[in-house]
């Protein structure tokens, strides 16, 4: 064909090989492209095959459908539907490894781009297409999406830095296709920090472990689910913010069913999460599971009287352990286990069931992980950054790969340990060999605990001294699951928040059962402590580490915290505006012989507080996604120079032990880290490839509860 000739005139068949620029214009025959061809434009094609054009760069392709006047009104409406038209499919995968530049318009198929290591730009502007999925392309740092799709899946693209899913959802339901809504799936893309969308019509949303998805816009395109019966949604493991959420107590008067329109609250968010919910509402009164979470809760107030004051509860927040539907619905509840792992649900929505079809013990691949403590400065605890050439090097069959201080990744120079983890993380090199790494600042878990104890003498702050003996009495997360246990230390007359702090060390590394280690921090009112495997004495060094909590016990009957915590240089002053206080301001020269911490507390004598900082070191992860285990020479060890940004060791009860190498900081599964049999979350991070199994399935009976938590009014 030629440019200007009519659209879509000729008909035949082309086949070009070793034709290094091709263009081919106003053609509704069939287009082979095979070896060869480098550079390829179509201009008002209906079709070309390109699974051999191994040497294409460049493809830029303006698509319609077949125009053959022999063709009926049947077949040419087929042309429209997604399940009767194939031809105009677009495929590129990993054999296309010089592929960099994919351009296509006008009206085609289904377009995706698998694992092609080159492609680096792909222009969707005014395509009408069906099924659109850009998955694991590694160089992909420009994506325009198409004017409408109906399935739409963008996973693992780790160049890039925001995504704009604009396209309009489009079904077909023609020639037997009973398309009622579409799916869309945006999921472990570790750079994206901001997500645009304009799709509505969705039974099928997952967006899901986006490690810096911060922002959504464009959520009110979404309203809901089509013609669909049944919507499941999943929004979680990203990196959204609620900056506030405040629980509001409901007047006396109210009747309050918890998790329902009637637990009343608000949320301070930028996330943009709010503007899904129309179609969260949508979703949550059709069949399905909704689960919407935040991923960080900054600040969490809780008013406990009608009208009253908030009080922040921060230090008691801790977010869920892991995301799977059984394990959201008992944490959708504001507070569980004495945390608030609930506050961090927007909504989470499952329908009761009378009969449950449920796999269990399913564990899909060999999984190896390591984990690294990370150097940090003195006081402030901040990372270290990484010395010349530190890094990580993975071994294998054949050769190695190092990723190390110096390199380049996304532009910049490698030079902290965040960039070193994003490095790896974005690195699907090895693929091919069926290595996924996995990297993040997980693993290595360990709790900063900061004893902050300060008295008021009616002029100035000073610092906190305790008065008579006695004890402090303390909430305390124990146990890998986070349940929560009071730990009672003994104090001496006139001990310091340094003293104090010693003393609650000493009543944690004596106790029994606690399963927490504690060691000095770099400051004398600090610690640092440690979750133990359950019922061992090994450090748990994997990401499913819960984070430790103390809150002091300062009870009006003064039976748990027992000792003063006013110093003897204050009492006097405390008893006097006590005295004067009860008088309505007239001091009564005739003093209390005493004053309880409570009192104290309640006139501002002082101030006696632990904060916790979590501190998490590096886990990597290598996935065997293969069909053989892996073979002896996969490991990984740390380059010739570390010990600066990365700690080559493990911590074995309480010693710095170092392991051979290939073994050092690996997880095992009773070792250092939880069994699957106590957490089976484990399996995401230890799993060898004989435990592969598909699990068991059984079909029960017994009633599922419905849950029902929805703050989108909040």
């Amino acid at each position: 064909g030629l440019p200007g000739n009519t659209v879509g005139l000729y008909d035949g068949t082309i086949s070009l090989t070793n034709v290094a620029t091709a263009a081919v214009h106003n053609y509704r025959g069939t287009i082979t492209l095979s070896t060869g061809v480098k550079n390829f434009t179509g201009n008002n094609i209906v079709e070309f095959t390109h699974s051999s054009a191994t040497d294409l760069e460049t493809v830029n392709v303006t698509m319609i459908r077949d125009n053959d006047p022999a063709l009926s009104t049947a077949s040419t409406a087929d042309l429209g539907e997604e399940n009767m038209n194939t031809a105009q499919d677009v495929s590129f995968d990993s054999t296309h490894t010089k592929l960099t530049s994919l351009t296509l318009t006008g009206k085609g198929g289904d377009v995706t781009a698998n694992a092609a290591p080159a492609l680096a730009t792909v222009n969707l502007t005014g395509l009408t297409a069906f099924d659109v999925n850009m998955t694991g392309n590694v160089a992909l740092a420009s994506f325009t999406d198409a004017t409408s799709a109906n399935d739409w899946t963008f996973t693992n693209n780790d160049l890039m830095t925001s995504l704009n899913a604009s396209h309009t959802t489009t079904m077909t339901t023609g020639s037997g296709s009973t398309d009622t809504a579409a799916s869309v799936t945006i999921t472990g893309n570790a750079e994206i920090t901001s997500l645009a969308i304009g799709f509505d019509d969705v039974d099928a949303l997952n967006i899901t472990s986006n490690a810096k998805l911060a922002t959504i816009t464009g959520g009110t395109a979404l309203k809901d689910n089509g013609t669909s019966t049944t919507t499941d949604v999943d929004i979680h493991q990203n990196a959204l913010v609620a900056s506030l959420v405040r629980d509001t107590k409901e007047a006396p008067s109210a009747t309050v069913v918890a998790g329902a329109a009637s637990d009343t609250g608000s949320i301070t968010t930028a996330s943009g999460i709010k503007d899904l919910d129309a179609f969260l509402t949508d979703a949550k009164a059709a069949t399905g599971i909704v689960s919407v979470w935040f991923d960080t809760v900054s600040k969490l107030e809780i008013q406990s009287t009608y009208g009253g004051s908030y009080t922040d509860t921060t230090a008691s927040v801790t977010a869920p352990t892991a995301w799977d539907d059984s394990t959201a619905a008992a944490n959708a509840v504001l507070r569980q286990s004495g945390t608030y792992a609930g506050v961090y649900a927007y909504m989470f929505s499952r329908d009761a069931s009378a009969a449950v079809t449920s796999t269990t013990g399913a564990r899909a691949n060999e999984v190896r992980t390591y984990t690294y403590n990370v150097g940090r400065t003195a006081a402030s605890y901040a990372d270290k950054n990484l010395a010349a050439n530190e890094g990580l090097t993975l071994a294998y069959t054949g050769g190695s790969t190092t990723w190390k201080q110096g390199d380049t990744y996304n532009g910049s120079t490698v030079n902290t340990v965040d960039q070193l983890v994003a490095y790896m993380n974005a690195d699907t090199t090895l693929d091919a060999l069926g290595i996924d790494i996995i990297a993040d600042r997980s693993g290595f878990e360990q709790t900063l605990l900061t004893f902050a104890f300060t008295q008021s003498t009616g002029s100035a702050q000073v610092a906190g001294t305790t008065s008579g003996t006695g004890r402090t009495a303390y909430y305390v997360t124990v146990t890998e699951t986070g349940a929560q246990s009071i730990v009672y230390a003994v104090n001496a007359d006139a001990d310091t928040a340094a003293n104090i702090a010693d003393d609650f060390k000493a009543a944690i590394n004596t106790s029994t059962g606690l399963d927490i280690q504690v060691a000095d921090g770099t400051n004398t009112d600090q610690l640092v402590a440690t979750r133990m495997i359950s019922g061992g004495a090994v450090n748990d060094l994997s990401p499913l580490a819960v984070d430790v909590t103390v809150t002091p016990i300062i009870d009006a009957a003064q039976v748990s915290t027992t000792i003063g915590l006013l110093g003897d240089n204050v009492i006097d002053y405390g008893q006097r505006l006590v005295a004067a206080t009860a008088n309505g301001g007239g001091y009564n020269s005739t003093t209390p012989s005493a004053i309880s911490n409570a009192s104290a507390l309640a006139s501002g004598l002082f101030t006696f507080d632990v904060t916790e900082q979590a501190l998490s070191g590096i886990r990597v992860s290598l996935k065997n996604t293969g069909s053989l285990a892996f073979a002896s020479a996969v490991t990984l060890t740390n380059t010739a120079v570390s010990n600066t940004a990365i700690i080559p060791v493990r911590v074995v009860k309480g010693n710095a032990t170092a392991l051979p190498n290939g073994f050092d900081n690996l997880l095992v599964g009773g070792v250092n880290a939880p069994t699957y049999a106590n957490d089976p979350s484990i399996q995401s991070y230890v799993t060898a490839f004989s435990e592969i199994t598909s699990g068991t399935t059984t079909t029960t009976t017994a009633a599922v509860t419905a849950v029902n938590t929805d703050r989108t009014g909040w």
